[in-house]
């Protein structure tokens, strides 16, 4: 008797997914004495530059510009320096002020370089003290590989860990909100997936606006074509989108005045309803309480303008920003007048983890002190 095997093929899914990036310490805290056998020390032999999804070295995406920073420097006496070895291809920049951050440190830039050439570098990095009285304190090392957006830290007062860029329009041809809001969708940073910036606080409000070059769109619309799935407007998707005179006007009406953040993970979330502010003293700028469909309060934060801003002179259902004062105001899909649009990275379900700094720790003892942190 013959059998006849069959051997089925097996298909294995393929897991896809955005690469991340972690650059991260050893989180082994390192102490300088004064007078110990160890003059020099290294100050993070373990700092790696991994993808975390296979916790292997990062190797996605080369780099030509990063940066070393110092939080608690003392210029009189503190000496960072780095193995000549490492820094081959390499351009360090002495700078008393990185990046806009306040501290003194290094720009680095290179040819675009491995994750791991970099790595190396960092992990070069070496302390001494050269003063005969030294300060005992602790002096952290920011180490950042690739930062090239705006970061807004959560270690910042309102930091919300994500990352904004700012896009200038140029050119004479006008970029509608419509426009910008699928070119931000289709914008990644380091795998993390863009959209137009929704500000949820004064704070992230005032500390991006900081880096416009003009008037720039937000994610906050109150268009019927945005909002219809927010709605509780009786309409349905193919009345709102294929029949052009309800659309225009009963629909449109509908939702005239109720703002939602139409992108990111704020997306459905309602900011203003218009029918609830009918004078100059109520919210109009800061946190106020929303009044939702089930009439339940919740705080919600805007900028606008002074009263009656939004006001939708001539069909103005988008928001902006102003550049000279951080407020808000409704424009037409069509306004000249916008210079460009801020694209915000972060908060997505599906986001992967991004770490583009890490800082490492190095405890100075002077001699004789009794100055200590426990560790």
């Amino acid at each position: 008797m013959r059998f006849l095997l069959l051997f089925g093929l097996l298909f294995f899914p393929t897991v896809i997914y955005s690469a991340g990036i972690v650059i991260a310490t050893s989180n082994v805290p390192v102490v300088w004495i004064q007078h110990s056998i160890a003059q020099i020390v290294t100050v993070d032999a373990g700092l790696t530059i991994n993808d975390p999804q296979t916790n292997l070295p990062y190797t996605a995406q080369n780099f030509s510009a990063g940066y070393v920073l110092f939080i608690g420097y003392n210029a009189n006496e503190d000496v960072i320096t780095c193995l000549p070895s490492a820094a081959t291809g390499f351009t360090l920049t002495q700078s008393a002020n990185v990046n806009g951050s306040g501290y003194p440190g290094y720009t680095i830039t290179a040819a675009a370089k491995p994750a791991s050439s970099w790595a190396t570098l960092f992990r070069s990095f070496r302390y001494s003290n050269s003063s005969q009285q030294p300060h005992s304190r602790l002096l952290q090392i920011r180490f950042s590989v690739g930062e090239d957006q705006l970061f807004y830290a959560l270690d910042q007062p309102g930091g919300t860990g994500h990352f904004y860029k700012y896009v200038s329009l140029g050119g004479p041809i006008v970029k509608t909100w419509t426009t910008v809001k699928e070119s931000a969708s289709s914008s990644t940073y380091f795998g993390l997936t863009g959209y137009l910036a929704t500000f949820t606080s004064q704070l992230e409000n005032d500390f991006v606006v900081g880096q416009l070059d003009g008037n720039a769109w937000l994610g906050g619309s109150d268009d019927i074509f945005q909002t219809w799935t927010y709605l509780n407007s009786g309409f349905s998707k193919n009345q709102v989108f294929t029949t052009p005179t309800l659309t225009s006007n009963s629909a449109q009406t509908n939702a005239e005045g109720t703002w939602y953040w139409a992108t990111g993970p704020e997306a459905g979330t309602q900011i203003w309803d218009s029918k609830g502010y009918t004078d100059a003293n109520e919210g109009i700028h800061g946190t106020h309480n929303i009044r939702l469909s089930n009439d339940s309060l919740s705080e919600r934060f805007t900028a606008w303008a002074n009263y009656p801003e939004p006001n939708n002179a001539g069909g103005e259902n988008f928001l902006h920003i102003y550049k000279d004062n951080a407020t808000w105001n409704d424009f037409s899909n069509t306004n000249s007048s916008i210079a460009g649009y801020i694209v915000e990275y972060g908060g997505l379900p599906s986001d992967p983890t991004v770490t583009l700094r890490t800082n490492a720790s190095i405890y100075i003892y002077g001699n004789n002190t009794s100055w200590y942190i426990g560790f």
